[in-house]
């Protein structure tokens, strides 16, 4: 009998155990199938692989990532609903929006509609998008009607300029109730500030048990092996009795591994020996992905699999910058008027945090994409036009040297 180890990026081989929701089959719920829709196709690939452009700015070859390609392109898209020119054609070549943005904008909304799933029998599943936005100011009805019809997301007024970190940790405890206490803290202190006019956020969770539990009996301490060719310890789950998608392409073997339900998966990508995962991401996107897909078969060898726990954190401004988003950081080039018609909007910050864990049970994950917009506000000019005193001082002995003063600086004496 062969036999599979499924390598992963791992985080913590200790994980705690997830309580995973029970399932009643009477309570099922159809979902839509997507398979004919064009649109949601190209939104689809659209998303992965903007979110494997973004992976090769924002992460190191050797380092764990997890992060939620859906939840950025989400956040981004209602930035995107409000950009104008320039800055419209640099999001859209970015995040892969199609020249009917119209149309993205709606696919994109029949996704979020879709996924959200808070009640389903076999697992859970929810998307939360919500905009806060200063007291003060008017936003433009297309845009408040684009973000409600698209995305079912609510405008909340805050006060950036009068209370910015109350209204920063008013925003994590949004984030926070969205993701079942999985994100606390996605705008650290600092990063919202009086100039701050708009934050857009996105959250999504996950609760999934697998179509196939791995037994809690059979999983014991293995060696899981580095690129570098040393090992760590890991907790590692088996099974002889999994039902799985299984393939072996030129440089990898293609596992899928079904959630209760069978509507979502994981997709495990184990490169082959003497492979590094650097080659399959150089090599990865939706079309490599679906053709690898195309060709899995049952399979019905044992298979082992590492317990892990993963939580990444970035900031995504110079990734997107590196991309090509480069106006819509830009205070002096940013045309964001589709927002709000009262201060000139950039993006100040864009953050990105992730969850994952995976045991015996299933998988849990959580994800939330910030972003903040402020202004430039009027740089200060002090104008020195009035009489004055001035001393030149040593720095060190803090001796005054020279004392003046000026009371008509066109009269010399």
């Amino acid at each position: 009998m062969l036999l599979y180890a499924l390598s992963l990026f791992i985080g913590c081989d200790s994980p705690t155990d997830p309580e995973y929701p029970e399932c009643d089959d009477s309570e099922s719920v159809e979902r839509a199938q997507w398979s004919e829709n064009t649109e949601i196709g190209q939104v689809t690939a659209g998303g992965f692989d903007f979110g494997l452009d973004l992976l090769g700015e924002i992460s190191q070859p050797d380092e764990n990532i997890f992060f939620s390609p859906f939840s950025i392109s989400t956040a981004l898209g209602m930035v995107h609903l409000g950009a104008q020119g320039e800055t419209a054609r640099e999001m859209e070549s970015v995040l892969n929006i199609s020249e009917n943005t119209e149309v993205w904008h709606q696919t994109q909304g029949l996704l979020i509609d879709d996924l959200h799933q808070p009640d389903r029998c076999e697992y859970v599943l929810t998307v939360a998008n919500r905009v806060f936005g200063q007291t003060d100011m008017s936003l433009q009805t297309d845009f408040t009607e684009a973000l409600a019809n698209a995305y079912t997301s609510e405008v909340e007024e805050l006060d950036f300029a009068s209370n910015s970190d109350v209204a920063r940790q008013h925003i994590n405890t949004w984030v926070a109730d969205n993701t079942e206490q999985k994100i606390l803290d996605l705008f650290p202190q600092g990063t919202i500030n009086p100039n701050t006019r708009l934050v857009l956020a996105n959250a999504i969770y996950m609760n999934a048990p697998w179509a196939n539990p791995f037994p809690k009996s059979n999983t014991s301490p293995s060696n899981f092996y580095l690129e570098d060719g040393s090992s760590v310890t890991v907790d590692m789950m088996s099974s002889d009795e999994l039902d799985y998608g299984y393939t072996s392409v030129e440089k990898a073997q293609i596992i899928e591994l079904d959630y209760r339900g069978e509507e979502l998966k994981m997709v495990v990508i184990l490169p082959h020996e003497n492979v590094s995962v650097s080659e399959i991401e150089a090599e990865l996107n939706m079309d490599t992905l679906r053709t690898w897909q195309s060709n899995i078969q049952p399979g019905y060898d044992q298979i082992m699999f590492p317990k892990f726990e993963l939580r990444s954190k970035k900031t995504l401004n110079q990734g997107l910058i590196d991309l090509g988003m480069k106006r819509a950081f830009d205070g002096s080039l940013a045309e964001f008027s589709g927002i709000t018609s009262d201060v000139s909007l950039f993006i100040e910050t864009v953050i990105h945090e992730a969850w994952v864990q995976v045991d015996e049970g299933g998988t849990v994950a959580a994800a939330a994409t910030g972003v903040s917009m402020g202004f430039e506000s009027e740089p200060m000019v002090i104008e020195v036009n009035r009489p004055f005193v001035f001393l030149v001082q040593d720095r060190l002995s803090e001796s005054v040297l020279f004392y003046g003063r000026v009371m008509n600086p066109a009269q010399s004496q």
